[in-house]
């Protein structure tokens, strides 16, 4: 008998972990959760660790990076919402300090939230690929920050471009990525990389 290949170290880069808390979180914890405990280092935010205690992976090796959180109205929380988006070279040259130490084979992110930048920064610093999935509609879902929406199709485009890889989580997000995004941003894309995601087959 053959023993089964090693899987290749990834760093899991997102602003909330694999966690069953529904949405995004719930479907990287289904992806993630069978992966080698020696081969997956989570870099979160320290505000979202409580979210793997007790979760399948909350024996993995894990980096924190501090956020900036308010309350108690919408105007502090978009300015802590504003603030931690400019510190996303910060946040980036974090990652690139635990992709020196952990020296992970790519750099494995989701379109929500500002992690996402930071990691295609990390990833072109680090010279190892970025494989993005994208689940929603990142641009509207920032819409909300009045300073930071009109950068978002460039920002999301950038960062598809940067990617090695680009899943979406269904045809329905495939077509969006292609058809509505896509053509809202500048550049072109040698190769179709929107390919949808996927469950594992027995």
């Amino acid at each position: 008998m053959t023993a089964e290949p090693s899987l290749p170290k990834l760093l899991y880069a997102v602003d909330f972990p694999p966690a069953n808390q529904g949405g995004g979180d719930t479907l990287m914890l289904r992806l993630l959760q069978d992966y080698p405990a020696d081969a997956l280092l989570i870099f979160c935010a320290a505000s979202r660790r409580q979210h793997l205690a007790g979760g399948p992976l909350h024996d993995r090796p894990l980096v924190l990076f501090p956020e900036l959180r308010g309350w108690p109205n919408r105007y502090v929380v978009h300015t802590c919402m504003l603030l931690n988006r400019l510190l996303i070279p910060v946040l980036a040259l974090a990652m690139l300090r635990a992709v020196r130490r952990w020296k992970p084979a790519a750099i494995l992110s989701i379109a929500h939230g500002y992690y996402f930048l930071a990691a295609t920064l990390a990833a072109r610093w680090a010279g190892i690929p970025l494989i993005l999935i994208v689940h929603d509609d990142w641009v509207a879902m920032n819409s909300r920050i009045r300073i930071f929406r009109r950068f978002t199709h460039p920002l999301l485009g950038w960062a598809l471009r940067r990617a090695a890889h680009v899943y979406a989580v269904c045809d329905a997000m495939q077509a969006h990525l292609k058809e509505g995004v896509w053509r809202r941003v500048r550049g072109a894309i040698p190769r179709d990389i929107f390919e949808p995601l996927r469950s594992r087959t027995p």
